[in-house]
C-alpha cells in the first residue's frame, strides 16, 4: 500500500473503534474515536491535497472542518449548532462540487431546488410535529442534503464515488434522523456511523480523483 494511502488503515480503525464505543456505551472512547475520523481527513488533505485551485481546496477543507465541528457539538448534545455546522458542510460541498463543473441550465436547477425544497417540507412534517420547534431546521436541513444530492448527479454524474458519498450521507441522516423523532432501527448509531463514516471517505477520495483527473 502506498505511504499516500495509509490514511485509509486508519479511518477505518477509527470507525472500528467508534462502533465498539457504541455498541459497548464507552462515552469516553466516542470522545477520541469520532473526531478523530474528520481529523484523520483533514490531516490527510492537508498534507497531500493535489488541487491546483486554492479556492477548490477551500471548499473541501471548510466542509471538512464544519463535518468535524458537526461531530464534536452532537457528541456534547449541542444539537442545533451540530445540526448548523453540518448544514454549513453541504454547502461548502455543494460549492465545491459546481465548480468542478458549473450548472449550465439555470432553469433546471432552479426547478430542482424548488422540486427537492417540497419534498424537504414533506419529510421534515413526517419526521417531526407541526408544533416542535425543531420542525424548521430539520425542513432546511433535508432540503439542503437532498440539494447536495442532486447536484452531485449533475455535476458529477461519471464518478462513482462522489455519487456514492452523497447517496450514504442522505441514507446516514434519514436514519439518524427516524432515531431522534421516531422508534429508529435496531443497532441505530451504528449504523449512522458507518454510513455517514463512509460517505466522508468516498467523497473524500471521489473529490480528490476528480481534481486529479479532470482539472490538471
Amino acid at each position: 500500500m502506498s505511504s499516500k494511502n495509509l490514511y485509509i488503515p486508519i479511518f477505518i480503525l477509527f470507525l472500528i473503534l467508534d462502533t465498539v464505543a457504541i455498541y459497548f456505551d464507552i462515552n469516553v472512547l466516542r470522545y477520541f474515536a469520532k473526531p478523530g475520523l474528520m481529523s484523520v481527513l483533514i490531516l490527510t488533505l492537508i498534507q497531500w491535497a493535489p488541487y491546483s485551485s486554492l479556492r477548490l481546496h477551500r471548499y473541501h477543507m471548510l466542509g471538512l472542518i464544519f463535518s468535524l465541528s458537526g461531530d464534536v457539538l452532537l457528541q456534547v448534545n449541542l444539537f442545533l449548532p451540530g445540526l448548523f455546522s453540518f448544514l454549513l458542510a453541504h454547502v461548502a460541498y455543494i460549492l465545491l462540487m459546481i465548480s468542478f463543473r458549473p450548472i449550465k441550465s439555470m432553469k433546471l436547477f432552479v426547478m430542482i431546488f424548488f422540486l427537492l425544497s417540497v419534498a424537504g417540507v414533506m419529510l421534515g412534517k413526517w419526521l417531526v410535529p407541526d408544533n416542535s420547534p425543531m420542525l424548521i431546521p430539520v425542513i432546511v436541513y433535508a432540503s439542503t442534503i437532498l440539494t447536495m444530492g442532486a447536484i452531485a448527479l449533475l455535476t458529477a454524474y461519471k464518478h462513482s464515488l462522489i455519487l456514492l458519498g452523497a447517496g450514504l450521507f442522505i441514507i446516514s441522516d434519514f436514519v439518524l434522523a427516524l432515531g431522534l423523532f421516531k422508534s429508529g432501527l435496531p443497532h441505530n448509531g451504528i449504523i449512522v456511523m458507518w454510513t455517514y463514516a463512509l460517505a466522508q471517505l468516498s467523497l473524500f477520495n471521489g473529490f480528490v480523483r476528480y481534481q486529479k483527473n479532470e482539472l490538471r
